[in-house]
């Protein structure tokens, strides 16, 4: 288990049980990478939002420390909202990147053509993200190997390198695979899949920044 890697958890949910006076707020996922125990500080990417483990849950058994491939939850000292979709990290360890526009590698396999200018469901984990092709660098036939570059449209069982802008930022790791791939929706059907190049240079950069600033500082 990629247990060297470092702390990386998917938020799947957040549940929250009144029975018996019980007021937990438990953030749920699988662990990807890496470990957790109590008292680790954890940040949320893409918000930037952060806290002090308070306890780490899990059903019918008494945990202080959860490891790669654990289904578990935690709770923490603060309160605040995390949505689901987020990324959970290790506030001492390295950080997920964090984007609006994306360079991609997928494989089509809808009837109708990738297109650009079009916009599409993207899928990452339990993130759900609209995003908008914004250029087709490359296309590769599946069947044939024949390669062209800079074109419109990307047609059934072809692979292209795309560029994406989401309509939110989504947080990805690019030497951990697990985070950075996804699968595309169009008109509510699967139509492809694949994973994060790169991370572009993001012309809403200084927006994620001043966002992360103020969940940081937030009162």
């Amino acid at each position: 288990r990629p247990l060297n890697k470092p702390f990386r958890m998917p938020v799947q949910d957040v549940y929250k049980f009144t029975a018996n006076n019980d007021s937990r707020r438990i953030i749920a996922g699988t662990v990807l990478t890496g470990s957790l125990a109590d008292n680790d500080t954890v940040c949320f990417f893409p918000s930037g939002k952060r806290s002090q483990i308070k306890s780490v849950e899990s059903y019918n058994r008494n945990l202080k420390k959860v490891e790669a491939g654990y289904v578990c939850g935690f709770t923490l000292h603060d309160e605040m909202y995390i949505q689901r979709g987020e990324l959970a990290s290790l506030e001492n360890e390295q950080k997920p990147i964090c984007a609006k526009s994306i360079c991609i590698k997928l494989f089509w396999l809808g009837q109708n053509p990738l297109a650009t200018g079009k916009k599409y469901i993207v899928k990452f984990g339990h993130a759900k993200v609209n995003a908008l092709v914004r250029k087709i660098s490359k296309s590769i036939d599946a069947s044939s190997l024949d390669e062209k570059q800079n074109v419109d449209e990307l047609h059934k069982n072809h692979i292209g390198e795309c560029i994406f802008l989401l309509k939110r930022p989504i947080a990805f790791d690019l030497d951990i695979l697990e985070t950075s791939r996804f699968v595309l929706i169009d008109d509510y059907e699967i139509c492809g899949g694949g994973f994060i190049l790169s991370a572009n240079d993001d012309e809403s950069k200084s927006e994620l920044e001043q966002i992360q600033l103020r969940n940081k500082k937030w009162i």
